[in-house]
């Protein structure tokens, strides 16, 4: 399975009062070049997509602009989009079904009674298990292993299987 991962685009981020939108442009059409050069399986945005949880509607638009090409440039890609702690997790989920049609599949919360909607299978090259942010105190326990479970009770031809989140990590910072 060959997979393309990028995440933390912060579209809509301003640094210092100077938009970047031109630049954030940029790094998009570069995207596109990448995908139709390298013909991925697989496109992994693992969060952060907006710099804020409420962007503009020109900068919303630069997105779905930005997917509709890089669907374009290989159509038999599948794209999973997740939310980060930047984004808004409701937004990512109102044109779900939508985006299906183009292989694109966004998740921005995670809800105990639907976790089969985490797990995405990319036809006979592997699975992505796919969690958004969640903050601490509302991660349902044990939610990674169940999902590895579910995974495995799925994957008979043993193919590979991908976990994305967009998390923090504790304990790793040793001075």
């Amino acid at each position: 399975m060959k997979i393309l991962h990028t995440s933390d685009w912060h579209l809509g981020h301003t640094l210092y009062n100077y938009d970047r939108a031109e630049e954030q442009m940029a790094m998009l059409l570069q995207m596109v070049d990448i995908v139709r050069i390298e013909q991925p399986d697989v496109f992994l945005l693992c969060g952060d997509v907006y710099h804020t949880a409420q962007p503009s509607a020109a900068v919303q638009t630069m997105f779905t602009n930005a997917l509709m090409e890089i669907h374009q440039a290989q159509p038999e890609m599948k794209m999973v989009i997740i939310a980060g702690n930047h984004d808004s997790g409701t937004k990512h989920e109102i044109f779900r079904t939508a985006w299906k049609a183009l292989a694109v599949e966004t998740i921005g919360c995670v809800d105990d009674d639907s976790l089969d909607d985490l797990v995405i299978e990319v036809k006979e090259k592997g699975y992505v298990i796919a969690v958004p942010y969640v903050n601490q105190r509302n991660l349902p326990k044990g939610l990674y292993q169940q999902l590895i479970d579910m995974v495995v009770a799925r994957n008979h031809h043993h193919l590979p299987i991908i976990m994305m989140t967009h998390t923090t990590v504790r304990g790793c910072d040793y001075a």
